[in-house]
């Protein structure tokens, strides 16, 4: 939105290559009129055009901390492009397998150094394969491409215990994420019923906790597990048996 008090307002921080219509209506003291009909759609240009370049930017290479941030393959991590010298450019855009992603602004200061750094993040278990690009007014140069891959996108496995020693039929069922990509929710079965559930705050790899209060079970046997579920999927743990005797 722009307001102003002339018959003309300047619109800015709008991205490189986008595209925009506009509206105008007017406002006094008594309301606001109805709006004008939209303009026809305008494109900005894919990089400045008065960003000083002489040529076409140099080639930037891409790297990403997949892996190495967290100890996870999570899908979610930081891709960087950088120009370690070279003729700079405007803009840099981000595709992953083949569509647009992500487009920087980049300042320039030809022979210096540039990088951008985009957060990648909600990528399900699977392989990627990221290119980019790097725009300025004379022209457009990509890099090489980057292949990520996603394995550990899912909830970590998790383990079960239970406290029924003295076979009572009062107990808790404790599971345990001792390490690895955190969940957002969780159920509890017994027997295949869904008997419990609830919500997680997720910091992987931190160690996550939840506990199923049980009380007054007959005599008889018990098969708990426990789901982990995030986003990318859910995790079943392996099933923990609980015998009631009194």
């Amino acid at each position: 939105m722009c307001e102003t008090t002339e018959t003309r307002c300047t619109v800015t921080g709008l991205a490189p290559g986008s595209t925009h219509s506009y509206e105008v209506t007017g406002v006094n003291a008594s309301g606001e009129s109805p709006r004008s009909a939209a303009t026809a759609p305008v494109t900005l240009p894919e990089a400045p055009t008065d960003d000083g370049a002489t040529k076409a930017p140099g080639k930037g290479v891409l790297s990403s901390n997949d892996g190495w941030n967290t100890g996870l393959r999570d899908g979610e991590f930081q891709l960087t492009m950088n120009l370690w010298w070279g003729e700079n450019g405007s803009v840099f855009r981000l595709y992953q397998d083949g569509q647009l992603v992500s487009t920087t602004p980049l300042s320039t200061n030809s022979p210096a150094a540039q990088s951008a750094v985009v957060d990648i993040a909600g990528l399900a278990n699977g392989t990627y394969v990221f290119t980019g690009e790097l725009v300025n007014s004379k022209g457009t140069t990509a890099t090489e491409s980057l292949t990520v891959t996603v394995t550990n996108a899912s909830p970590g496995a998790p383990s079960l215990s239970s406290d029924n020693w003295d076979g009572d039929g009062t107990y808790t069922v404790t599971a345990n994420l001792w390490w690895g990509t955190n969940a957002t929710a969780y159920r509890f079965l017994e027997n295949g019923v869904e008997v419990g559930n609830g919500e997680l705050t997720a910091a992987s790899p931190a160690a996550q906790k939840a506990t199923l209060q049980v009380e007054g079970k007959a005599p008889g046997q018990y098969a708990y597990t426990v789901e982990l579920i995030n986003a990318a999927g859910t995790t079943v743990s392996t099933t923990h048996e609980v015998s009631v005797t009194k």
